[in-house]
């Protein structure tokens, strides 16, 4: 049940910011864009793990990054589409018109151009609406062949059997089932069902977390709507030569809370301008815009 403090810190975080936020209007807006990211091939395990998981910054200034000084080309694949209003196509589009302000260039208009063929990365990009609570990069090492968004080393007691990644989160019905089944615990009452020694372990932790508050910062949070973007760069030589096991180069993760059903077409430019600066680079922490 425990995954580290993000989640909760995310929260807070993300109430204080929206609570200042203003649009030119005078409006209240809870726009704000979290950026994560990782540059894995200049890192250790443990430095892409302290990356990750260092804490959020709700006020951080954007990295002085130049443009490439020499360019580099790239093929866009899908990864996982959830649904928005953005099709496929519309997204590919302005997520290359930033990438280009930075120096990555998509290599079927360079074709389309008159000029030779060249392929430097392959980008693999995720993107929609969809529940998280962390929305920060994989802190384990990313492959071609290991494509899903959901890292697959982790697992609860929560789900019997089935591996979860603690920056999905908890969804409503979970939250509720565990804080019924910790109250059975604390009661010393038989649950109803079955359920192993494990569990019930897991059990008395959420009722002490329950107990301690939020403040601990190491509890498993309950999942919220978030629009997204994720951004997996492969060296396209890397997946020449070692097929599935090419590892990720660099990945970031744009996300915006949506907690109030705006449209994704909406969000997704300053989602994309806030991470310009961001491409190729490592966070440390969440940086929350």
């Amino acid at each position: 049940m425990r995954a580290g403090g993000l989640g909760w810190a995310l929260a807070a975080i993300f109430g204080l910011a929206c609570a200042g936020c203003t649009s030119p209007s005078g409006k209240t807006s809870s726009a704000v864009v979290s950026v994560s990211a990782v540059n894995y091939s200049a890192l250790t395990d443990a430095e892409v793990f302290n990356a990750v998981h260092g804490r959020a910054n709700p006020s951080p200034e954007a990295p002085v990054t130049a443009k490439k000084d020499k360019p580099a080309y790239y093929l866009m694949l899908p990864g996982e589409v959830y649904p928005s209003d953005v099709p496929v196509d519309s997204l590919y589009h302005q997520l290359g018109v930033s990438l280009e302000r930075m120096g990555y260039y998509n290599t079927l208009l360079q074709v389309r151009a008159g000029r030779p063929l060249q392929i430097d990365y392959l980008f693999r990009v995720h993107y929609g609406i969809r529940t998280w609570a962390s929305p920060v990069v994989r802190p384990d090492r990313v492959t071609w062949g290991n494509d899903g968004l959901l890292a697959k080393r982790y697992k609860t007691l929560l789900r019997n059997n089935s591996e979860f990644d603690p920056r999905e989160g908890l969804s409503a019905a979970e939250v509720e089932a565990m804080a019924r089944l910790s109250l059975q615990v604390m009661s010393n009452s038989k649950p109803t069902g079955s359920m192993d020694g494990a569990n019930e372990i897991e059990a008395r932790t959420f009722s002490e977390d329950q107990r301690r508050g939020a403040s601990d910062l190491d509890m498993t949070p309950a999942a919220t709507d978030f629009c997204f973007v994720v951004l997996e760069a492969f060296r396209f030589a890397d997946v020449k030569a070692l097929n599935t096991k090419a590892p990720c180069a660099w990945m970031i993760f744009i996300a915006v809370p949506n907690d109030d059903g705006r449209k994704f077409s909406s969000l997704l430019p300053s989602m994309l301008k806030t991470a310009e600066p961001y491409y190729g680079t490592t966070t440390n922490g969440l940086q929350v815009h």
